[in-house]
C-alpha cells in the first residue's frame, strides 16, 4: 500500500510512506577472488573481462566502481524468481545482495542497514541514474513487514507489531500468479514520475493511497482481511489513474481474480506485467486457481532477516 509514493517525484513535493513485507523469495550471489586476476561474471549469461570497466552489467560495473574494486573477482548470482520484469525487486535485491557481499570481502562490512539501502540507492539513482524508488531497496535490506517513510530528509524504517497468528492467517489469504510480458521498471517509473509532477490528478491519487498506510495497517493488526482487500481494491482503482496500469491483459487478469471471488489484490512492481497478488478468503482460491489454469502461480511467505551473508570463510570460527 502507498507504492508509488517511493519515488522522488512525489516525495519532494510532500512525505511519502509505504507498508512493505519482504517475502521468502531470494536472489543468491557468491563472491570469490579469481586467481588470474581477470573478472568472471555469472547470471543470465557469463561475462569473462580483463578490467572492471568491460563488465556490460551495469549494477555489477557500478558496484565495482563504487567500491574501487580492481583485482579480479568471480560473482555468480541465482534468483528464485526472474531477475528482470517480475515486479518483486529482483534487480534491486540482487544489488542489495551484491554490495552486501562485497562489502564483506573486503573487510568493511554494511552493519547498518540504513547504510546498506542507501548505497544501493546511490548506485541505482544516482551513479547509473535510474528513475526508480527506493521501496525494494529498502524492503531488502531490512526484512519483515515495515512502514517505510520517504521524505526529501530522508527514509525511517518502522517494523509493523503483528502476532504470529494474524500474520499466518493474513498469509492464508494471499495467492498470486504471473502475468505475461516483461517490464522496464525505470521506463515505467520515468512516466509516473512525469505524470506526478505535471498531472495533479494523478499527484492526488498517488497522495490518497498513502493516506490508506496507517488504516491498512490497523485492519491488518486486527486481522480485518476482508477490510484489507476492499482496500487494496480501492488502491487498485487510484492506481489506473498513474496509467501505471495501462495494459490489457493485467486488467482482464485482476478481473478474473475479482470474479472467482477475491476481495482485491495489486500488481506488483511497477506496472505492465510482472505478477498479479490477490487478497481472497482461503475457500475462493480453488475457484481462483481454475480461473487461472495454465498460469504459474507464485507460493508467498514472509521473510523476517533481510539481506545476511551467509558464509564468510575469511572470519575467524
Amino acid at each position: 500500500m502507498g507504492g508509488g509514493s517511493d519515488l522522488p517525484a512525489f516525495y519532494e513535493q510532500t512525505p511519502g510512506r509505504v507498508i512493505s513485507a519482504a517475502i521468502n523469495k531470494y536472489v543468491f550471489v557468491a563472491i570469490n577472488e579469481k586467481f588470474d586476476g581477470k573478472f568472471r561474471i555469472g547470471y543470465s549469461v557469463t561475462e569473462l573481462v580483463d578490467k572492471p570497466h568491460e563488465v556490460k552489467n551495469t549494477r555489477v560495473r557500478a558496484a565495482l566502481e563504487h567500491f574501487g574494486i580492481e583485482k579480479g573477482l568471480e560473482i555468480v548470482s541465482i534468483s528464485d524468481v526472474p531477475s528482470s520484469g517480475s515486479g518483486l525487486g529482483a534487480s534491486s535485491s540482487f544489488l542489495v545482495a551484491l554490495m552486501h557481499g562485497l562489502s564483506e570481502f573486503l573487510g568493511k562490512p554494511h552493519t547498518d542497514k540504513y547504510a546498506l539501502a542507501e548505497a544501493a540507492c546511490h548506485v541505482e539513482m544516482g551513479m547509473l541514474g535510474e528513475k526508480i524508488g527506493k521501496q525494494d531497496q529498502y524492503a531488502a535490506a531490512f526484512g519483515g513487514m515495515n512502514i517505510i517513510d520517504f521524505s526529501a530528509q530522508g527514509v525511517k524504517v518502522s517494523p509493523v507489531h503483528i502476532s504470529k497468528k494474524i500474520l499466518a492467517e493474513f498469509n492464508s489469504h494471499l495467492i498470486a500468479f504471473h502475468v505475461a510480458g516483461a517490464r522496464d521498471a525505470a521506463a515505467i517509473h520515468a512516466g509516473v514520475s512525469h505524470a506526478m509532477k505535471n498531472d495533479m490528478a494523478v499527484f492526488m491519487a498517488q497522495k490518497k493511497m498513502v493516506d490508506m498506510v496507517i488504516p491498512f495497517k490497523q485492519a491488518l493488526i486486527k486481522g480485518e482481511f476482508k477490510k484489507i482487500g476492499t482496500m487494496l481494491h480501492k488502491a487498485w482503482e487510484l492506481k489506473k489513474k498513474s496509467h501505471a496500469l495501462a495494459h490489457a491483459e493485467v486488467d482482464a487478469v485482476y478481473a478474473a481474480g475479482r470474479k472467482a471471488g477475491a476481495w482485491g489484490g495489486k500488481l506488483l512492481g511497477a506496472g505492465g506485467g510482472g505478477f498479479v497478488l490477490f487478497m481472497a478468503p482461503p475457500k475462493a482460491h480453488a475457484k481462483i486457481r481454475m480461473a487461472f489454469k495454465g498460469r504459474r502461480e507464485l507460493p508467498i511467505g514472509f521473510d523476517a532477516e533481510g539481506s545476511k551473508v551467509i558464509f564468510n570463510r575469511y572470519q575467524e570460527s
